[in-house]
């Protein structure tokens, strides 16, 4: 599904705003949950065999924001960041690093077959800039 879609258009938005906007204001708990809900659909609609990785990468990032309030808040960051970069790195250049290995050096070794993750670098980008707010204190 894609966001000029008309699945999208006069299904998916339509029952979102209206599932969003009919838990009140001040549950803003439940209002988040509703479209963390409805994202991870979306999410899983494009892309069934990739949940369990934007789950568990979700798990991961929010252990690691509530590790900032630990006396080695640093340390944490750090082991944060390369997990999250480790991870984009395998996802989206590995391939990308061997068949440049490949090119140059004439090796032959075989590509790994991982399948990139829809929005992976966007997602990377604000789970770590999410786990820094909270290591600096703004979030």
């Amino acid at each position: 599904m894609v966001f000029s879609s008309l699945i999208f258009l006069f299904f998916f938005l339509p029952a979102v705003l209206f599932c969003y906007y009919i838990v009140p204001q001040r549950h803003l708990a439940v209002r988040n949950g509703v479209l963390l809900a409805f994202s991870l659909f979306f999410y899983f609609y494009g892309e069934p065999r990739l949940i369990i990785l934007l789950l568990l990468s979700i798990l991961i990032n929010y252990i690691f924001g509530l590790l900032m309030r630990s006396p080695h808040r640093k340390a944490w960051l750090v082991l944060c960041i390369i997990i999250n970069v480790g991870m984009l790195g395998v996802y989206k250049y590995l391939n990308f690093f061997i068949a440049t290995a490949n090119g140059l050096f004439g090796t032959n070794l075989p590509l790994t077959g991982i399948v990139m993750p829809i929005g992976i670098s966007f997602y990377t980008f604000q789970a770590l800039s999410y786990v820094i707010d909270v290591y600096r204190r703004e979030a």
